[in-house]
């Protein structure tokens, strides 16, 4: 079983007004440094944290910090699978 896992790297709240603006180029800055950890998740529920980082033309994460994994994934029901 492959479960979703998500990196999370901001979240900010915009008007409806701003979010109409946006065009092809448009920027939005966010509040958080970017050199502050971001979330590792599975199913919507955080597990670790870590940082972004390059790995040829491509981004990876780096884990900095990590939580019970298989603990965690048992309480969402799902089954842990080593494929």
């Amino acid at each position: 079983m492959k479960i979703p896992v998500i990196i999370k790297v901001v979240d900010k709240k915009m008007t409806m007004g701003n979010i109409l603006k946006l065009r092809i180029g448009s920027m939005i800055q966010f509040d958080k440094d970017a050199y502050q950890l971001i979330e590792l998740m599975v199913n919507n529920r955080t597990i670790g944290l870590g940082q972004p980082v390059k790995i040829g033309e491509k981004f990876g994460l780096r884990i900095a910090q990590l939580g019970r994994i298989t603990e965690l994934i048992k309480s969402l029901g799902a089954a842990v699978n080593t494929d």
